[in-house]
């Protein structure tokens, strides 16, 4: 409605104060501007903003984190932890630390998702946290297949 009007646009009744007496009141108040479609939230305060999008999720496992971890720390702003992540797992003995990252993440990871702010809300985090369970199977699947097959065809050819 124009502000400047003097009749309402909806039923033509005169405005006081730029009001119409007579329609609902949600037709003739100022359209609220929506919220940003992408509000950060700050790492720090994440698991205290009960708000933020997958907050309700904090403190359960996450297979995504758990199964991809360098790459599921890349994606959630933990560039450097991922990097940390794959320069452990090729030196012998301290690779064992990528044991302790692993369950860390798989507890710790939805906190960590929500940290990172790039939700929108809870039905956007379970959708992408899903995502990265799903793919973290699968690619488990096919690597334990691959080494059974690798292993087969080793003995096999072992034995001639």
């Amino acid at each position: 409605m124009n502000p400047a009007a003097t009749f309402c646009a909806t039923c033509g009744s005169r405005l006081t104060n730029g009001v119409c007496p007579t329609c609902p009141v949600a037709m003739y108040q100022p359209a609220q501007p929506s919220a940003p479609a992408y509000a950060p939230y700050p790492p720090a305060a994440a698991g205290f903003v009960s708000g933020a999008p997958g907050a309700r999720y904090i403190g359960m496992w996450n297979w995504g984190a758990f199964l991809l971890c360098p790459l599921w720390l890349m994606n959630h702003r933990k560039v450097g932890l991922g990097i940390l992540y794959i320069v452990l797992s090729v030196i012998p003995i301290v690779n064992l630390a990528t044991l302790v990252m692993l369950i860390y993440f798989g507890v710790k990871g939805n906190e960590v998702a929500v940290a990172s702010g790039r939700f929108t809300d809870d039905a956007q985090f379970v959708a992408v946290q899903n995502a990265w369970r799903n793919w973290g199977i699968g690619i488990t699947i096919v690597c334990f297949v691959l080494f059974f097959f690798a292993g087969v065809v080793g003995a096999l050819s072992g034995t001639r």
